[in-house]
């Protein structure tokens, strides 16, 4: 085998490596809901196996033998398909890239963010698809009719590549495709980060000059080469950029959690449990020893919420909702009935999760309902996940007050940072459900693999 030739199967052997390494570091984490980190996964692994079969065509070339023959057809058949296929998978992750949600993790929420202009981007996006797809397509069909007619490439009797008369098809498609990603990424440059769009701009601009060059001179492995070096670069800014998202939401979620827990803490709400105490002490000394043991349980929860990086068990957040309600039915003497339907507690979620959404019904639709009425509290296993709901018989609220998904312009802080905090902590989502004059449901569902461990 030549220098150059060794040279070629080793970097195309060291950087699939790299590139197998790095799909197996996202698909090892396991977030499959993470669509654009499936897309990432999809691109590395690609990648590697379009350098594989770039290393078996080479490690080949020009050597005698049925056994070489084949390995010099079947490596450049796994070169050329696997970078036919990247193109529509590189595409989808632009598409995640600029619908990828502001406050969530790398990847996070399958609700986009909301996008300027959205019918424009949604016509680039059907567009784009067509136009990448049916190129990809035709590609993919010219390359396995190439394996009996040569049009795009053929091995002539001593096992040497030789480019065929319709190659210049496939290189046309390939500018085509890249010069429709760029103006994609260009055109939708607002919504992306700097270093997204580098990484984006390196994998669209680099082979898109290798595509040129080789064009005029080939005998090189530029291509592949080149695919692969902006494949590491992607991997890297996607896993620099996660470890920024992930310090800032953390940083966001402690200053929620201490928000939320001061503002649980109302002045009134105070005065009024205290003044409860004070009357009981005289006339029911076994009540007020519970409310004041209610009242402590309370107050420690709130405090203790705010050092709580991590998820808790729900049995201790359903205690703190409990102290919290206990005191509530003592101010409202006996007007408000609470029920608890616990059928799953194995598994975790954000402090100061429950208790809020309690808070609202009470304060929000039992209240205003005369103060009198019932608040049902439940938590059970769903198809992919767990399920909590807070449901309340009170006033309840038309969509067009809030939204149809309760997450409108008058959500409250409080409710808006419980929804923010679960989504970011655990991927989970917050829906809510209401009906004029009957009442209100609000669900909390989170993912299996997040809600799970040792509780």
């Amino acid at each position: 085998m030549e220098l150059k030739h060794v040279v070629y199967v080793t970097m195309d052997l060291q950087g699939a490596l790299l590139c197998f390494l790095a799909a197996g570091c996202i698909l090892a984490s396991r977030r499959w809901e993470e669509r654009l980190l499936v897309c990432l996964a999809g691109i590395e692994f690609l990648d590697a196996l379009s350098a594989v079969g770039d290393a078996v065509a080479w490690g080949f070339r020009g050597v005698w033998g049925q056994v070489a023959r084949v390995s010099v057809y079947a490596g450049n058949f796994l070169n050329f398909f696997a970078s036919y296929v990247a193109a529509p998978v590189f595409l989808e992750y632009v598409f995640y890239s600029v619908e990828q949600k502001d406050t969530g993790l790398y990847g996070g929420s399958a609700v986009s963010k909301d996008i300027p202009e959205k019918s424009d981007y949604l016509l680039w996006k059907k567009r784009a698809r067509s136009i990448i797809y049916i190129s990809s397509g035709i590609n993919i069909l010219l390359l396995f009719i190439t394996q009996y007619t040569g049009w795009l490439y053929y091995i002539d009797g001593d096992n040497l590549y030789h480019r065929g008369e319709l190659f210049f098809v496939t290189s046309l498609l390939g500018l085509i495709q890249l010069t429709v990603l760029l103006l994609m990424v260009i055109r939708f440059r607002k919504l992306l980060s700097t270093q997204r769009m580098a990484a984006l701009l390196c994998y669209i601009l680099l082979p898109l000059l290798a595509v040129i060059i080789q064009h005029f001179i080939y005998g090189y492995s530029l291509s592949t080469i080149v695919s692969i070096v902006c494949a590491i670069f992607m991997f890297a800014e996607a896993y620099v950029e996660q470890a920024v998202r992930i310090r800032n939401n953390e940083r966001f979620v402690r200053e929620s959690q201490m928000k939320i827990a001061v503002s649980q803490i109302k002045p009134h709400f105070l005065f009024n449990v205290l003044s409860s105490i004070y009357y009981l002490v005289g006339m029911d000394s076994d009540r007020c020893r519970t409310a004041i043991s209610d009242f402590s349980r309370y107050l420690r929860g709130n405090i203790s919420s705010v050092y709580s990086e991590t998820p808790i068990p729900v049995e201790q957040e359903l205690q703190h909702t409990k102290a919290y309600l206990a005191l509530e039915e003592l101010r409202l003497q006996g007007k408000l009935t609470v029920r608890y339907d616990i059928r799953e507690i194995n598994f975790r979620l954000p402090a100061l999760s429950i208790q809020p959404l309690a808070e609202n019904a009470v304060r929000h639709g039992i209240w205003k309902k005369g103060g009198q009425g019932t608040l049902t509290i439940t938590t059970d296993r769903e198809e992919r996940g767990f399920i909590v709901s807070v449901e309340d018989d009170g006033t309840g609220f038309s969509p067009e007050e809030t939204g149809s998904t309760g997450s409108g312009k008058k959500e409250s802080i409080g409710l808006s940072n419980v929804r923010d905090r679960l989504e970011m902590m655990m991927g989970a989502t917050l829906d809510i459900d209401s009906t004029p004059g009957k009442g209100t449901v609000v669900r909390i569902h989170i993912p299996e693999h997040k809600a799970k461990g040792r509780v």
